[in-house]
């Protein structure tokens, strides 16, 4: 697995970590200090810099877990869709990352809801 693959894995696996602890402090260091974070088809956003990721997050944590396919990556950039665990047979969007020196400096979230 690349660097940009492993970084999308982790991102998962501590944004659910953090729904399930009220703590999003662990997902907080995969982000680079310039992190740019979007959403197309959600009313939020664009935040960038790890602060007002971190802020955005606390302001308005997500309720449930993410549920992953398989992750593509090519070079230094990972995909993958998701859906909620609630209804986790639902395709929602995609999550799209791009690494840089070990972390994620970009986040992307393509939600079909929008």
């Amino acid at each position: 697995m690349d660097e940009a693959a492993a970084l999308l894995q982790q991102y998962v696996e501590r944004h659910n970590l953090g729904v399930r602890t009220g703590s999003f402090a662990k997902l907080a260091e995969l982000f680079s200090p310039t992190l740019q974070m979007t959403f197309d088809g959600l009313p939020m956003g664009p935040f960038v810099g790890r602060t007002a990721v971190i802020a955005a997050f606390e302001e308005r944590p997500p309720t449930d877990e993410l549920c992953v396919g398989d992750i593509i990556s090519q070079s230094d950039v990972a995909q993958t869709t998701y859906a909620w665990a609630r209804d986790a047979d639902v395709i929602e969007g995609t999550i799209e990352l791009r690494a840089k020196e070990g972390l994620i400096d970009v986040l992307r979230i393509v939600s079909r809801a929008g």
